[in-house]
């Protein structure tokens, strides 16, 4: 067994973790990364305290079949005191991005240890840029930027997030380069901001709550403002009973019209609408694949913005500290469209069209900060594989552009429509056939799902 697992963050190592765990037949396990960083990737690299997990740890576990493992890897550590600060207890805790990736690296040693002393596969750790892949009769063969070759049985496409693209206004314009920051995950990306710069960030999700808490411990006191849409703000965690999905949901034609109708009527009153969101959990991505093509246009054009504020959840301290920098006029929150962007003396002028406002505004502000969600059309990304991956057709969009189209075995489908065998996409690559498909809980089922069933399948080729 000779496997190729691209990309080494969560989803990779999870990945190769499972492998290590299930398979106890000799091989050989290649784990590649460009940033040579295994385990954690950049979502739980931050080193930033403030920056918690939107999860309660009871959920965090990375073993599908082992729902209580990062519990029990957390309590380890609160006796060891070697946790860092933690919000809550227990299996209701919230803790550090950065501790969680000590987690994910120490769940890839324990296999890869697990797997030595059973004669299972070994794991390679390989610090390289995959820039082609090669889908041959019953393997693959991995280009990397340097020139160098590697084959494979399956190569397991681990992707994870790509940076947002820029609006078009900076794309058009080289002199705003220095002021944006496309990537707020990239290393020293907020290095220059001055104490009292004024700072515009584009989106008001998870990511800008991250961003405004970081530049606040760095010591940044200037004002920043959140653009969005809607203007909406994620919800906070509070205490809820999960309300199980009525069977009659999957029972009818799902659509998203008739989503909502079951939404509000199992709410009520709305005073348990986490429960509700929450009950849905187990079943989101059936109703998803139950939805035509237009229906999923539907939910994601009316009903998204509104399902991802409650959906993905602040962690109760970290609302407490937004609602403070409400409060004290540091951060403000705003809704409209960004009608262009241009260098205007030392500052940059962001022209805006507000929400229910008849005239258009514009915001002076030193820095602008891309904080809108990961890009999943693969058209637009740049990256030198995903590039190859369709230039070559190997692989393609799917219908929405949400990422690559995956048979539900998440083989790649290529551009004659027919599926690859020897691809395989895993996580947020795969969201156009999942969607919820970005998150802990849902990733580990799906890595251990597709995992599982490779090993028996070459097991039985063997």
């Amino acid at each position: 067994m000779r496997i190729a697992i691209v990309g080494a963050g969560f989803t990779g190592s999870l990945a190769a973790a499972r492998l290590l765990q299930r398979s106890r037949q000799p091989g050989r396990i290649q784990l590649i990364d460009r940033r040579g960083h295994f385990g954690p990737g950049l979502a739980y690299s931050t080193g930033n305290a403030s920056h918690l997990l939107n999860v309660r740890a009871g959920n965090m576990s990375a073993l599908a079949d082992d729902p209580g493992h990062f519990v029990r890897w957390l309590e380890e550590r609160l006796r060891d005191g070697d946790a860092g600060d933690i919000e809550g207890a227990g299996a209701l805790a919230f803790v550090s991005r950065t501790l969680y990736g000590r987690y994910i690296q120490d769940v890839l040693a324990d296999a890869r240890r697990l797997a030595a002393a059973e004669g299972g596969p070994e794991l390679e750790t390989v610090y390289g840029d995959v820039v082609r892949v090669e889908p041959l009769s019953g393997g693959v063969t991995l280009h990397f930027a340097g020139g160098q070759t590697l084959d494979a049985d399956r190569a397991l496409l681990c992707l994870g997030n790509f940076p947002p693209v820029a609006p078009a206004s900076v794309l058009e314009q080289p002199a705003l380069a220095a002021a944006y920051i496309d990537d707020p995950w990239r290393p020293g990306a907020f290095d220059r901001i001055g104490e009292q710069d004024s700072v515009a960030i584009i989106g008001a999700g998870l990511t800008m709550v991250d961003i405004a808490l970081m530049l606040n411990d760095q010591g940044h006191r200037g004002r920043i403002t959140a653009l969005s849409r809607r203007g909406f703000l994620p919800f906070e965690h509070a205490p809820a009973t999960a309300v199980p999905a009525a069977p009659e949901l999957l029972a009818e034609p799902v659509t998203a019209r008739g989503l909502l109708r079951q939404i509000r009527a199992v709410a009520g009153d709305g005073s348990n609408w986490r429960g509700v969101i929450d009950g849905l959990r187990p079943v989101t991505q059936t109703l998803w694949q139950a939805m035509g093509i237009g229906e999923r246009q539907r939910l994601m054009r009316h009903l998204r913005p509104y399902w991802e504020v409650r959906r993905h959840r602040m962690a109760p301290s970290v609302a407490a500290r937004i609602a403070a920098m409400l409060e004290a006029g540091r951060l403000d929150i705003r809704a409209g469209r960004i009608l262009g962007i241009e260098r205007a003396g030392e500052h940059i002028a962001l022209h805006h069209a507000p929400r229910k406002a008849s005239a258009p505004e514009t915001l002076r502000v030193d820095w602008i900060v891309n904080c809108t969600g990961p890009q999943s059309d693969y058209g637009r990304i740049a990256d030198p594989l995903v590039r190859d991956l369709l230039a070559a057709g190997h692989a393609r969009p799917d219908p929405l552009r949400l990422g690559l189209d995956v048979t539900p075995a998440c083989r790649l489908i290529n551009a004659a429509g027919q599926p690859v065998e020897t691809l395989i996409g895993l996580g947020p690559v795969t969201r156009g056939n999942f969607w919820e498909i970005t998150a802990v809980p849902d990733i580990r089922t799906q890595v251990a799902r597709i995992v599982d069933d490779l090993v028996d399948g070459l097991a039985d080729r063997a």
